[in-house]
């Protein structure tokens, strides 16, 4: 049993983890559309936190938690029911991300200060960018319980792995064998590449490697 899924997952191609999450009937790749400021791969255990809407104005107090206690490493999943008129992450919860040396966020929603989020290199996938905070119209409700992120539900802990391509959530408990197909389907892409420069065709490369 591999101790780190998530150092086996990050190793391998995002496309190779969508492929191996549809062979094994497994949901986990989240809606497109989900971009970064910071052109980087990211892979770690998902700590949730859900929003609603709401007149009131209060500080995100699960959010402030989330980023407080989560493990080095961790990524934040900010479900926002992705609103892209609000920004639910910025330039002061960057820092304080960074300090505590979390992976990355995932943000159901957009973002502002992506200068500053860019200039402190942290990976923040959102659906776009706005200037309005959350205060007066969503609240903070919940934090590390399942939450429904860009069509997909993210449990607590399942292994978040994001780049350029796209974001995933792949189920904690199947985090070990999805990242086994996907190192198969890795070596696979490998060897087709490899017959494809060897004959010149593609028809002749798949005579001996199967895409599927």
């Amino acid at each position: 049993m591999n101790t780190d899924p998530g150092r086996a997952l990050a190793a391998a191609t995002p496309a190779a983890i969508a492929d191996a999450l549809d062979h094994l009937g497994l949901p986990g790749v989240l809606a497109p559309g989900l971009r970064s400021h910071v052109a980087a791969r990211i892979a770690g255990p998902a700590v949730t936190v859900v929003y609603e809407r709401a007149t009131e104005r209060r500080q995100p107090e699960h959010t402030f938690e989330a980023v407080d206690t989560a493990a080095p490493g961790s990524v934040l999943v900010l479900a926002a029911g992705g609103d892209t008129g609000i920004a639910f992450w910025g330039g002061t919860l960057t820092a304080a991300a960074v300090h505590r040396g979390l992976a990355g966020a995932v943000v159901d929603g957009a973002v502002r200060d992506t200068d500053e989020i860019a200039g402190h290199g942290f990976p923040t996938f959102a659906r776009g960018v706005a200037l309005r905070g959350p205060a007066g119209r969503f609240r903070s409700v919940a934090l590390n319980v399942p939450v429904m992120c860009a069509g997909v539900t993210v449990h607590p802990g399942d292994v978040v792995v994001a780049g350029p391509d796209g974001v995933l959530a792949v189920p904690g408990g199947h985090a070990d064998e999805v990242a086994r197909v996907a190192a198969e389907f890795d070596e696979r892409d490998r060897l087709l590449t490899e017959n494809l420069l060897a004959t010149g065709s593609l028809r002749a490369a798949t005579r001996t490697v199967s895409l599927f």
